[in-house]
């Protein structure tokens, strides 16, 4: 069964065109940068340099197998797949079609930074608001940035990515479960990415 949310694929193909624009040269503001976020006071900086956390411990997933070209991971178990995007996107749905997650693996600029892609991911995808930094989570291994903040709809929207080969790597993360629930989920998922 594939899921049909346009909304959602619209999004992501805003995304992608985002990041098209930033292997492009075009984009950005007119000296060439982006401006970070706004991000609450105290709340740690994804580039500040400070050591990276690891992503929170849980049993890896069990569900399905998600391969995309720089990495593996797996959604919880009975959870369905959409691969409507072919080998650049895949998405995951509970069966309620409430909870949703994103695995992409997209073009993206050579040489991009963890910075530069967490500024990119903040300013184009679908919050309700600016996202927060959550700072950098290490993951397989990997320094990750990770956003996180309301989506509308009641849900939670958290996005994890490292930019690597001329590739973003990114797990997005929709839920409308009570915190706790939603922690074990992300890190359960989390812990079956294996990079290539």
């Amino acid at each position: 069964m594939t899921l049909s949310s346009p909304a959602r694929r619209t999004t992501w193909a805003g995304v992608v065109a985002a990041l098209a624009l930033v292997g492009s040269g075009c984009g950005g503001s007119p000296s060439g940068t982006a401006e970070p976020p706004s991000t609450p006071p105290g709340s740690p900086s994804a580039t500040s340099g400070s050591p990276s956390p690891t992503a929170p411990s849980a049993p890896a997933a069990t569900g399905p197998k998600v391969g995309l070209a720089r990495f593996t991971a797996r959604a919880p178990a009975g959870w369905r797949l959409d691969h409507s995007f072919g080998k650049e996107i895949v998405f995951a749905s509970d069966r309620h079609f409430v909870n949703e997650l994103s695995y992409s693996d997209t073009s993206i600029y050579p040489g991009t930074s963890l910075g530069r892609a967490e500024r990119i991911v903040a300013r184009n995808d679908d919050w309700t608001g600016s996202p927060r930094i959550g700072g950098n989570v290490t993951i397989d291994g990997t320094p990750f940035f990770h956003l996180l903040g309301p989506a509308g709809q009641g849900r939670w929207y958290e996005v994890y990515g490292h930019p690597v080969g001329g590739r973003l790597v990114q797990l997005g993360f929709k839920t409308a479960v009570p915190r706790l629930e939603r922690e074990r989920l992300v890190a359960s998922v989390l812990a079956s990415v294996r990079l290539r």
